[in-house]
């Protein structure tokens, strides 16, 4: 079974990894949309 510091540990790694990737995302989206707008 998971230790109770291992599972914080898995936790802060999924939500750091998830901001990166939602960051990563918005970034998409924000150049997209000014790419569009600048047309």
């Amino acid at each position: 079974m998971f230790g109770h510091g291992q599972f914080l540990n898995a936790m802060r790694l999924l939500i750091q990894n998830g901001d990166a990737v939602i960051d990563a995302y918005a970034m998409r989206c924000r150049n997209f949309f000014n790419a569009r707008a600048f047309v």
